[in-house]
């Protein structure tokens, strides 16, 4: 560092810095301080008459360095107010604090920079739909992608020859479908470091799990990952960093859902993956999503509002179906139905109707029903996802899945919890459908071992909490659906046997929050996990890594 020092600090003096999603300024002020403080730190190397002051070293940033743009006009000029309270003395150039959208409006195309931080904003793709035709030339513009992939795109591109970025992002983009894009960018573009925030304390104003993800304009030496979701309490993150990050091989990197897992675990997934079959070509593709209604507050009613439209008008019966939400499923266990939905999808009406006018067979057939919904025509007018009419749900090419016996799951879990329901039940949007009445199936799918492979390949939530897609269920690894030999055959009986004697169990003792579970429930679930080890044939100390994650 002493022989270096003028190189050093000449570097700093000299660097291009950009923050282009800058909103209130905290990423900018956190590294003008980290460069002050090393440019000061420096000074014991210096022997000179000019003052090496931190009021210089930030004016100096300031006007030579910081380049910073923003959606938010106001965000800027409250930045720009900021530090000119703190540096009265500073020249501000209104040239390097630009308002617009990076993405696109030519903002700073003059100019390449050594180091862009940003934490970009989050905005599902259906939020930012008007510029989408102008986003076409990115990765992520052939998949449903949030708006912060096409900051880092775009990010990466802004740099110069030797310049890096670095992003803190959610940590959806490694698994989730919308984020194939910017993985597919990662292959090509030299991510350095990448770290899995996971439950680490979130920054004030977050409400997701975060991730790090370091970019270099030129290839660097390998790409190292952080799992920093499993730090210790007591050890401080850079610590903790500096001792875990671990080296991750190219041939993990795809389009295809990211898993970073530790390498005994990674062995493992890929070894269950080996022996099974994905669920989707199990079931035939038959892997939905529940229903999304468009406005809950019209279509779905309490038991008192639903015992008194059926008892008023039987003739509506038929439209008033049981409802759950994803959060009251639980592991082979339905509770006693609290909601009800009001289901008429699009065409009942039309089948119904012969000649009358749509609202007015509606009303003289139904007319507790259209006296109901009629508090909430407004609403239902403006939904995009309706049927025919305002009264109608959005067309739905599985809703006689729901008129069938189906293994249904909730989306938000921190193990999956997988009920066979018999009815004519429906769910929300926040639960899974597998169209399959099958005991061993459901069995297989709430056993510890599927839950671990869940877990390793799904993306987590904050509080151990998991998200389950159909698109993760349809990849997990399903043996002996049709079994290969007479051991699997013996195996699937066995497991067949547990999943209907579980599913009794639960019901003649249905889960409480803090309940403890029988002896009964406790040993079949052991000897279903037992049977389970054995038709994918693991190994004792491969039960063990199952067991203790």
């Amino acid at each position: 560092i002493e022989r270096d020092a003028k190189k050093i600090d000449a570097a700093l003096a000299s660097i291009r810095f950009c923050d282009i999603a800058a909103a209130g300024g905290e990423l900018v002020g956190a590294f003008m301080k980290k460069l002050v403080e090393v440019r000061l730190r420096l000074g014991k190397y210096f022997a000179g008459n000019l003052p090496r002051t931190e009021e210089r070293f930030a004016r100096e940033f300031i006007e030579n360095s910081l380049f910073v743009t923003d959606c938010g006009a106001a965000a800027l000029d409250i930045l720009k107010a900021e530090l000119k309270l703190k540096y009265p003395d500073v020249c501000i150039y209104d040239s390097h604090f630009v308002w617009g959208s990076v993405l696109i409006d030519n903002i700073f195309t003059d100019v390449k920079f050594d180091l862009i931080i940003t934490n970009p904003p989050h905005l599902r793709s259906e939020q930012f739909s008007s510029i989408k035709e102008l986003l076409a030339g990115y990765s992520s513009s052939r998949f449903n992608a949030d708006i912060y992939c096409y900051y880092v795109e775009k990010a990466v591109a802004m740099l110069s020859a030797i310049g890096s970025a670095v992003f803190l992002i959610s940590n959806k983009w490694m698994r989730s479908d919308y984020g194939a894009g910017l993985r597919d960018f990662f292959k090509y573009h030299n991510p350095t470091v990448i770290a899995d925030l996971g439950k680490v304390p979130l920054l004030k104003g977050t409400v997701m799990p975060l991730s790090v993800v370091s970019v270099l304009k030129e290839p660097a030496g390998g790409v190292r990952f952080i799992d920093a979701s499993a730090r210790p309490k007591d050890t401080p993150l850079p610590e903790y960093a500096e001792e875990c990050a671990r080296p991750l091989a190219g041939c993990e990197f795809s389009a295809a859902s990211w898993s970073f897992p530790h390498g005994e675990i990674s062995a493992l997934v890929a070894k269950i993956r080996e022996r099974g079959t994905p669920l989707s070509q199990c079931t035939d593709n038959k892997i939905y999503r529940g229903i999304l209604t468009g406005l809950n507050e019209a279509f779905v009613i309490g038991p008192e509002m639903a015992e008194m439209i059926v008892a008023e008008e039987p003739a509506s019966a038929e439209f008033i179906v049981p409802f759950y939400s994803g959060r009251e499923i639980k592991r082979y266990y339905l509770p006693p139905v609290k909601k009800y939905l009001i289901f008429m999808p699009k065409g009942c009406t039309d089948r119904k109707r012969e000649l009358s006018d749509g609202y007015l067979w509606f009303a003289q057939n139904h007319p507790r029903l259209a006296s109901h919904l009629a508090l909430y025509e407004e609403k239902a007018s403006k939904r995009r996802d309706s049927g025919d009419y305002w009264w109608e749900l959005r067309p739905c090419r599985y809703y006689d899945v729901f008129k069938r016996p189906k293994i249904i799951l909730p989306v938000i879990c921190k193990r999956i919890s997988a009920v066979l329901e018999h009815g004519r039940a429906y769910t929300n949007d926040k639960s899974c459908i597998i169209d399959s009445d099958d005991y061993f199936l459901l069995a297989l799918l709430n056993s510890r071992l599927m839950g671990f492979v869940f877990r390793s390949v799904s993306a987590p939530l904050l509080n151990d909490y998991f998200e389950m897609r159909p698109s993760t269920l349809a990849e997990l690894p399903i043996r002996g659906m049709i079994p290969a030999n007479a051991a699997q055959q013996r195996l699937r009986t066995e497991i067949f046997a547990f999943g209907e004697k579980l599913s009794r169990l639960y019901e003649l003792n249905p889960p409480t929050k803090y309940g403890r579970k029988d002896a009964e429930t406790l040993q079949t679930e052991k000897e279903l996990n037992k049977a389970v080890y054995r038709l994918y044939g693991l190994t004792p100390p491969e039960i063990n890594i199952v067991e203790n994650n």
